[in-house]
């Protein structure tokens, strides 16, 4: 049918300035989100002045809460248009706003269950404002994590989360490449130019150090992961200045065991920590410590009796499994939540900020004396 729109006339014109009662501007004059004809039962704008005796215009401030408008007009209106059923078009939204209320989001493997319960945050606390999120993943390479970003970018995103990058410049990389907001979460960008959701690593492993050391235990490993090497890097040197901090002549084996899953890794690198008498263990990750902890029980080794380990992360099962890990939590409900509240804040015009989160030492069943 055809729209019906409320007659404007210099009668109902309101006043500079005086708040809007309920007519006033011309017809069709809107920057509201216009939902289709109601003959197929989705109702617009139209509706909605039609079944309120006012013009579009009105609905229009009222459903974006604009000045000019008195604020029974405006209840009035909204209680109508919840009545009707009113859906805003997101296809008019982004035409008037020039966004899209999408969130690309770069991970790179949704089966990690460390990064898939950062990626659920981000998306609910996305949910909570409005925006939809879009996945894709990087396997963790690299050029394909800024491949997805910048196609992201061409179907017009608003903004770009990247989890867990792999990009050793990210900074230069993607201020170069991309002109929609970027927030990286777990790698702080040392130039500053990005928004950056990060957990102190140094703390969270420094924390773990000590543990070890006042355990009474001498002979270390840091058993690291050779596909994320800054990340692992950067474990090493905490957990390596931890030790010698508290331990004058301490010295930590870094290992870099072969293996197609941080699960293998963590499994195969058990003949080199037996092979060079080693009692204490901090691996990069709790799925390689549960890798090390599970090949340690079926050689006969007593954990913690023999060997203490130490993972990082605290996913869901470590506090479940016949051994419950000692492990440094990363809060990772929060960094997603943190990285919507960057996005949020950087398309409201905000110069880009990091947050550092903290890390806290679960001390379970895994690490014992000397």
């Amino acid at each position: 049918m055809d729209k019906k729109r409320t007659p404007f006339t210099g009668d109902n014109a309101p006043s500079p300035g005086a708040p809007d009662t309920g007519s006033g501007g011309p017809p069709g004059e809107s920057d509201t989100p216009e939902s289709t004809a109601h003959k197929g039962g989705t109702v617009s704008i139209y509706d909605i002045a039609t079944a309120a005796g006012v013009n579009p215009s009105t609905v229009s401030r009222a459903l974006n809460n604009r000045d000019r408008i008195g604020a029974a007009t405006r209840t009035r209106i909204l209680r109508i248009a919840e009545e009707l059923g009113y859906q805003p078009s997101v296809i008019a939204r982004s035409l008037a706003t020039s966004r899209t209320n999408t969130i690309g989001v770069v991970a790179p493997s949704l089966t990690d269950p460390f990064v898939g319960m950062i990626v659920d945050s981000i998306e609910e606390h996305a949910g909570a404002h409005d925006y939809r999120v879009i996945f894709s993943t990087s396997r963790r390479d690299p050029d394909r994590e800024l491949t997805i970003a910048t196609n992201f970018q061409r179907h017009r995103v608003d903004a770009v989360i990247i989890v867990a990058t792999h990009q050793r410049s990210t900074y230069e990389l993607f201020e170069r490449t991309l002109s929609v907001p970027v927030v990286l979460v777990g790698q702080e960008d040392p130039a500053g130019g990005i928004a950056v959701v990060a957990v102190d690593d140094t703390a969270m492993i420094d924390a773990a150090a000590r543990h070890l050391v006042e355990l009474g235990h001498t002979r270390f490993a840091f058993i690291g992961v050779q596909d994320r090497p800054f990340s692992s890097g950067r474990r090493l040197e905490a957990f390596e200045r931890g030790v010698t901090n508290r331990l004058p002549g301490g010295t930590v084996r870094s290992i870099l065991p072969d293996g197609d899953s941080d699960l293998t890794r963590g499994t195969n690198a058990l003949p080199t920590v037996l092979d060079a008498g080693l009692t204490a263990v901090q691996c990069y990750n709790d799925m390689v410590a549960f890798g090390l902890v599970g090949a340690a029980i079926r050689e006969g080794v007593a954990i913690p009796g023999d060997l203490s380990v130490v993972g990082c992360d605290d996913l869901e099962i470590a506090a479940s499994l016949p051994h419950p890990l000692t492990t440094v939590r990363q809060p990772r409900g929060e960094m997603g939540r943190q990285a919507v509240e960057l996005v949020l804040e950087r398309l409201d015009g905000k110069a880009p900020r990091t947050t550092v989160l903290p890390g806290e030492l679960i001390i379970r069943a895994t690490t014992g004396p000397a």
